[in-house]
């Protein structure tokens, strides 16, 4: 219940002006159809921009594939190049895929050196020789450089949405208050 006094303040009858007037341009903004139509465009420019970038997450995707599958098999010709030319008389890598179909040995290549460009390495798969040995140090030092490109790469993608969202906020306000100020011109 109010007072007799507060219905002479100027701050309630303010406050009342203030809210009428929010609900007025809230109204107004809400039925104008350039508002509807840009609200449209923008969700379809998120979505395109969204379908960009799963895109290229799957292309990252599909080299860093293609990367482990032609590295490993490298990695093969030349453990088998270093065993049947006898370099080293020791054990080889090549020697726990004898007698495997070659599907079988292909995932585990692709698995090794997946590992290996990764510098995980998980150790169930490993170079037998000082050979071998070498050539997986400098593997490894390549993998330091595909791998950093890819992080760089996810690294921009997060930044460009991140961006992309926020320059949607400013726009999206920007263009309330551009549609508030036609509406009040027109009249």
């Amino acid at each position: 219940m109010k007072h007799g006094y507060e219905l002479l303040d100027k701050r309630t009858y303010k406050k009342q002006l203030h809210n009428t007037q929010k609900k007025r341009i809230a109204k107004m903004v809400a039925k104008d159809p350039l508002s509807d139509e840009q609200v449209i465009d923008s969700a379809k420019m998120s979505q395109i921009m969204l379908l960009t970038q799963i895109i290229r997450v799957i292309h990252l995707i599909v080299n860093i594939t293609f990367l482990s599958y032609f590295t490993g098999l490298a990695w093969y010709i030349i453990s088998e190049a270093t065993k049947s030319s006898g370099i080293d008389k020791d054990e080889h890598f090549v020697d726990g895929f004898e007698g495997k179909p070659v599907e079988e040995t292909t995932v585990a290549l692709v698995y090794f050196t997946f590992t290996t460009l990764t510098t995980v390495g998980l150790g169930d798969l490993h170079p037998k020789n000082n050979t071998e040995r070498i050539m997986c140090s400098f593997t490894m030092l390549f993998g330091v450089m595909c791998t950093s490109v890819l992080m760089d790469n996810f690294s921009k993608m997060l930044n460009e949405l991140k961006n992309f969202n926020r320059n949607y906020d400013e726009s999206a306000a920007f263009n309330k208050f551009i549609n508030t100020l036609k509406h009040f011109n027109a009249d």
